[in-house]
């Protein structure tokens, strides 16, 4: 997470999302930080392409389109 945190290190917080197990927010266009039920849609103010789940060591990949939604690949 300190890599996390000096990455996005002055991005506004544009989206925040907490609800019955899922947290997630966008830091800008530098970041997005998601926990618990991972399998559905976010917002994020990310740049198209696909990003690396550092957690999971980047066993994971997301897929970021149109700016706005976030999806894991499977």
């Amino acid at each position: 997470m300190v890599e996390f945190t000096n990455a996005v290190a002055g991005e506004p917080i544009e989206y925040r999302m907490a609800e019955q197990s899922t947290l997630a927010l966008s830091r800008g266009s530098k970041g997005f930080f998601a926990m618990g039920n991972l399998n559905r849609d976010f917002e994020t103010s990310l740049p198209d392409g696909e990003y690396c789940d550092i957690i999971s060591e980047c066993q994971q990949k997301i897929q970021v389109h149109n700016f706005s939604w976030a999806k894991a690949v499977d």
